[in-house]
């Protein structure tokens, strides 16, 4: 990465925008919303309009909230820019933005809450896990009550009452699937249940502030998309938010430079990649370092020459102490 070449679109996109130009590249929890919050609290400037570059796997729908409550009390514009990765709750969060800009490879997730896995270290699933398993559940336990009733029938015909064949495709049924339907824990479906609802009231927040959702889109994103990692690409989009479009000259040029720390989403919560780029200058520069990905300018350190002693001197001492 070059330092000067970010520092330079970075001031580009700030002044065509007049906006603060902000990295985030997190999985969103709490820790990370307070985090964020500080970054916030701690700009210089005070400009109204923010233009926030977003990568996120997703996470906390709560977290994903304040994170988007915190810009939206702050700024009176808000421009979210998909460069690749933002999924899940990071969906939530776009909610917010008075537009949304996505570049060719930008990619938006449905609205699916990351449930923590129980009995596994740092692993979610998806909120809609639960509920789609059950729902192909009924549509084959279904299936094969009618098969059973329609084989008994053709098999005995006449001699079977079609109450009598449907009693014995019941039981049938019933003794196929009852294995199944006892691993469904009743609790856990409420919980994702009482998940996505908070994620659709929250959705419902942000985009009676942002005024850029289309009629139904919340409630699109939470149900319409048969999986959580179904792709929703910038025409896709456009059915979904109201101010949609592809990056600018100048923010294709700092999406560029900033490569996969703009589009490949972090697994790790991690401050340097929240960073606030057009107060780098203020701070210090950028950093070209790969392993720290801060944007922050290190000068190089002057080398010490040690000082030689003159000869002379040393001797004319020996003597004089002689």
């Amino acid at each position: 990465m070059n330092a000067d070449l970010v520092l330079a679109a970075t001031q580009a996109v700030a002044r065509d925008l007049r906006a603060d130009v902000i990295l985030f590249n997190q999985p969103i929890d709490p820790r990370v919303a307070e985090r964020f919050h500080g970054k916030l609290e701690s700009l210089e400037s005070k400009r109204r309009v923010a233009f926030v570059i977003f990568a996120t796997f997703g996470g906390d729908a709560h977290a994903a909230y304040v994170i988007a409550r915190d810009l939206q009390f702050r700024y009176d514009k808000i421009i979210l820019c998909i460069g690749g990765d933002c999924y899940s709750a990071g969906t939530l969060l776009v909610c917010c933005a008075h537009e949304v800009v996505i570049a060719d490879r930008g990619r938006l997730g449905p609205l699916d809450v990351q449930i923590i896995k129980r009995d596994e270290l740092a692993e979610r699933s998806s909120g809609l896990t639960v509920s789609i398993a059950l729902q192909e559940l009924q549509k084959e336990s279904f299936k094969t009550f009618m098969e059973f009733t329609g084989n008994l029938k053709d098999t005995f015909g006449i001699q079977l009452s079609l109450r009598t064949a449907m009693e014995v495709a019941a039981t049938l049924t019933i003794g196929a699937f009852q294995e199944v339907y006892r691993q469904v824990d009743p609790i856990k479906l409420a919980e994702d249940a009482r998940s996505l609802q908070i994620a659709g009231h929250y959705g419902d927040i942000l985009a009676k502030a942002s005024q850029n959702l289309k009629k139904g889109a919340v409630e699109r994103l939470l149900k319409e998309y048969p999986s959580h990692e179904c792709i929703i690409d910038r025409e896709e989009a456009k059915g979904l938010f109201n101010s949609v479009r592809p990056p600018s000259e100048n923010e294709a040029v700092l999406l560029g430079l900033l490569g996969p720390l703009a589009t490949d989403a972090t697994l790790r919560p991690d401050d340097k990649f929240v960073i606030v780029l057009s107060e780098a200058k203020k701070r210090g520069g950028p950093d070209e370092s790969e392993n720290s990905g801060r944007l922050a300018k290190r000068k190089p350190k002057r080398k010490k020459i040690p000082k030689r002693r003159d000869s002379r001197v040393s001797t004319a001492r020996r003597g004089a102490s002689g």
